[in-house]
């Protein structure tokens, strides 16, 4: 099991890195784009939509009739997002926005909408907001791919320093009923290791000190926190729906939600810091 895991991250990370830099920025969208497709087919199978009405589609086999409704809506809502690539604002306030309501949500331990729309509901803004992200990062250049490296430094750094720290010192829990793993200590320790992330990167981007790294660390920190409730709210959806993982595409990882479930989160928080004058510089 750890073989593959080691062996599935060493792969990915070749890949992610390979696709930044040799790939051009609307083939990198499309990268991206696939990726999140499958984050939503798994995401539909998440959601308990019901089975009676069934529709046969190629590769993808049986899938019920919302199921397919629910992918057609993620589909149209990242078709919609890239037409607004150059009023950001437009889409990612109301996305980020959403995930502050859901933070309520996750806190009450209550939901607004039941499932399936409430999953539903809460796929779609998460997909297409992670994905409008990392395109609309994508396309800003090669300043943006840079952005997009440090975006994936800071939740993969964030995670393991969570690990760590909670396994040495985690004893308050979280949020026991959707994730019993994950202890107050460890998002602390997390959000420790994205400052030392943040301080490394800044010092990389800007060449040296530069005021602007005070709110770029801020910014670095803030969404390593907002990508632990992109996890717990993907660990919601699959106690709800009596699974382990999303899916198993991804040998020792599960499938590609439980991949990117801090990015679902994280990404749209950090573009919408990235076009916010005065917090990033």
């Amino acid at each position: 099991m750890l073989k593959d895991r080691l062996i599935t991250a060493a792969i990915a990370i070749a890949i992610v890195l390979a696709a930044l830099w040799l790939l051009p920025s609307w083939l990198l969208v499309i990268v991206f784009a696939i990726v999140a497709l499958i984050a939503a087919f798994e995401w539909a199978r998440l959601c308990g939509f019901a089975e009676s009405a069934s529709i046969e589609l190629p590769v993808l086999g049986s899938m019920s009739r919302d199921a397919v409704v629910f992918l057609a809506a993620v589909v149209l809502g990242m078709l919609g997002a890239l037409a607004l690539l150059k009023h950001p604002l437009l889409i990612l306030i109301p996305i980020v926005s959403w995930w502050a309501l859901t933070l309520g949500e996750v806190m009450s331990g209550t939901r607004v909408f039941g499932r399936p729309l409430g999953s539903a509901i809460m796929g779609w803004v998460a997909i297409v907001g992670c994905f409008f992200g990392l395109a609309h990062l994508a396309m800003a250049g090669d300043n943006g791919r840079w952005l997009i490296l440090c975006l994936l430094l800071v939740i993969w750094v964030a995670d393991s320093g969570a690990y760590f720290a909670g396994r040495r010192f985690g004893k308050t829990k979280l949020a026991p009923s959707l994730s019993p793993g994950k202890s107050i200590e460890g998002v602390v320790g997390g959000a420790a290791a994205a400052v030392i992330v943040a301080i490394v990167t800044g010092l990389f981007l800007w060449g040296g000190f530069d005021k602007a790294i005070v709110g770029w660390t801020v910014l670095c920190v803030l969404t390593a926190l907002i990508s632990v409730l992109g996890d717990l709210v993907e660990s919601r959806e699959k106690r709800a729906a009596g699974v382990k993982d999303s899916g198993n595409i991804l040998p020792g990882h599960g499938g590609m939600a439980d991949r990117i479930d801090s990015l679902l989160a994280g990404a749209s928080f950090f573009a919408l810091g990235m076009n916010l004058p005065g917090l990033a510089g």
